[in-house]
C-alpha cells in the first residue's frame, strides 16, 4: 500500500475491518486451527461481491480478466 494515498488506504482499512468482522465469531486453539479458519475466510471473502469491483467478487473479476486476456 502506497503511503499518503487515501483511496488505497481506504481499501486496506475496509479489508481489515471486514477481516475483523469475519474473525469475531471464530475460535481457535492453535496455529493450525487459525490457518484453516483463515483459508475459509479468504475463500468466503473472494466469493463475495465487492463495491470497488462494480459488484463482482474478486474470483469473478479474475475470471473475466483471464477471458479478456486469452480471448
Amino acid at each position: 500500500i502506497t503511503r499518503h494515498r487515501p483511496a488505497t488506504n481506504g481499501i486496506a482499512e475496509r479489508f481489515i475491518e471486514r477481516l475483523k468482522e469475519m474473525l469475531a465469531g471464530k475460535e481457535w486453539r492453535n496455529g493450525e486451527e487459525l490457518r484453516v479458519i483463515l483459508e475459509e475466510i479468504i475463500a468466503e471473502y473472494n466469493d463475495a461481491p465487492h463495491q470497488g469491483l462494480d459488484g463482482l467478487s474478486p474470483n469473478e473479476c479474475e475470471k473475466r480478466l483471464m477471458c479478456a486476456v486469452s480471448g
